[in-house]
Order: C-alpha cells, then sequence, then structure tokens
C-alpha cells in the first residue's frame, strides 16, 4: 500500500489543514502518512483527537546551514516525540529567523517599488512557520508574476532584489543530533542537489535518505536506493504536497513509498 511521508499544512507553508490532509489520506487509501511542517509541531497538537484508518507517524522537516552554493540543507525527522522539550526549545530561534527574514525581505522589495506589506503576509501565513512561499504567493495574488514559483526567479531567489539569507539557522550536524535525542530518526531530504553531502552526514549520523520526491527523477531514485543500500540507510519519500500553495499539482499521495519501506524502519529502529 502507498505511503506518504513529506506533507506540509497551514503551520507551514502548506494549504490544507491537518484534518483536511486526515481526510484526504483516508480518502486515498494511503497506509502511513507524515506531516513535515517546517520548523513546526503544532500540527501535530490539532490532530490528537482525530480517529483515523491513516497510521500517522510523527514528523519534522528543519532547515540547515548549508555552504557553497547550496542555499540550505534541509533534515525530515521522523518518529519524533512531539513533547520533547529540547526540540522544541531547538525549533524556536530557527523561526523566529524565519520571521526577522520575511520582515527584510518585504522591507527590499518595498525599496524596489513591489507594493507588498507584512501584514499581507501574516495572512496568507496564518498561525505557522512563516517562509519565502507566502511571500511568493502575495506577489501572485497581486499579479506580479504569472505564477508563484516564477516569483522566486523573479524576486526572491539568490541575486534578485528580495533576497535575504536566512537566519539562525542550525549545522544539519546538530538537527541530527536534536531528532535522535528526540527518539527520532534523521533523513536527508530530497536530495537533488545535496546527494555529494552524504558521506559527511552518514558521519555526522544521518540514518535515511528520501529516494522518493517530484524533484527526484527515476534514475537519481535508483541510485539514492542503491546509496542507501550501501550504507545502511532507511529509504523515505513523499509528495512535498503543498497543497495549492505552488500554484502546480504536487498534491498528497502522488509520489508514494511502498509502506513495506516504512514497515522495515519500523521492524529495525523501532523494535
Amino acid at each position: 500500500m502507498p505511503s506518504d511521508l513529506h506533507i506540509h499544512t497551514v503551520y507551514s507553508d502548506g494549504s490544507f489543514t491537518p484534518k483536511e490532509i486526515i481526510k484526504y489520506a483516508d480518502n486515498l487509501g494511503l497506509f502511513y502518512i507524515s506531516i513535515t511542517d517546517h520548523d513546526i509541531l503544532d500540527s501535530y497538537f490539532e490532530i490528537e483527537n482525530i480517529e483515523s484508518k491513516v497510521e500517522i507517524i510523527p514528523g519534522i522537516e528543519i532547515g540547515c546551514e548549508a555552504c557553497g552554493n547550496i542555499e540550505e540543507i534541509h533534515i525530515l525527522g521522523y518518529f519524533i516525540d512531539i513533547e520533547d522539550q529540547r526540540l522544541k526549545d531547538f525549533l524556536t530561534p530557527i523561526r523566529e529567523g524565519r520571521e526577522r527574514r520575511v520582515e527584510k525581505i518585504v522591507k527590499k522589495l518595498q525599496g524596489a517599488g513591489i507594493n507588498i506589506d507584512y501584514e499581507d503576509v501574516k495572512r496568507v501565513s496564518g498561525p505557522g512557520a512563516i517562509g519565502r512561499l507566502h511571500i511568493a504567493r502575495v506577489l501572485f495574488d497581486k499579479g506580479f508574476s504569472s505564477s508563484v514559483l516564477s516569483c522566486f526567479e523573479k524576486y526572491l531567489s539568490f541575486g534578485k532584489c528580495g533576497f535575504v539569507e536566512r537566519e539562525n539557522l542550525p549545522k544539519p550536524e546538530k538537527a541530527i543530533e536534536v531528532i535522535k535525542a528526540s527518539g527520532g530518526i534523521p533523513v536527508l531530504a530530497h536530495p537533488y542537489d545535496t546527494i555529494g553531502l552524504l558521506p559527511s552526514l552518514i558521519k555526522a549520523g544521518i540514518m535515511g535518505v528520501e529516494a522518493v520526491h517530484p524533484k527526484i527523477d527515476p534514475n537519481l531514485s535508483k541510485l539514492l536506493r542503491r546509496k542507501a543500500f550501501e550504507y545502511g540507510l532507511f529509504v523515505t519519500g513523499g509528495s512535498d504536497c503543498h497543497g495549492k500553495m505552488k500554484g502546480e499539482d504536487v498534491f498528497l499521495g502522488k509520489w508514494t513509498i511502498d509502506d513495506l519501506d516504512v514497515e522495515r524502519i519500523l521492524l529495525k529502529f523501532l523494535t
């Protein structure tokens, strides 16, 4: 049965509520899912009492400091303890850095004659972790570009008028350590441009690699599975669903792994 272990909700930069995600997953017949919001765990406190046939694996996606021409490394954490205070404390300054970055980006855009304000972005982001996708959504809604994703190319990527580096990003080694300390499994997210970092991350304690993702083609997926076998890593994957936020067809359950991949983790790590 299919499983989707990379999903975002309104608590980060998705358009679906956690309840909607679970309903869609039920309707699709997904076996396991994981909500992996950016740097925030709040979705799990909303779904504690929701009954569902879907097995829900607690998850998180943490943006980490990178090097060279790679802007960020993303580390997924699965089977984490959502009540772990060290993990909660670790995530707080990362979200605060997100807010300061968005404020700076908005000011830079205003200085370039682009008429948006911080409150516009806050209305789109809602209660969760704010980020560039929310700015892109506002720019698109106001007619500054032909698509949400093209707003990154036009305004928000490196060298463009609205680019600001992220603040308070942890080193990936620290994120790996904190995820493990909370009882979780750290996994390298969507390594279409970070596969070269895999050996150093393995030394740092990474335990899995995401081999199924919209940006990972079949050849790279096969290579990642071979690397996982070679290094004794778990294999994960998912749609990286953001709902309608990106304005593209990347929806829940479109990229999945087999439930047997998940059960290998359960058998090896949790027993």
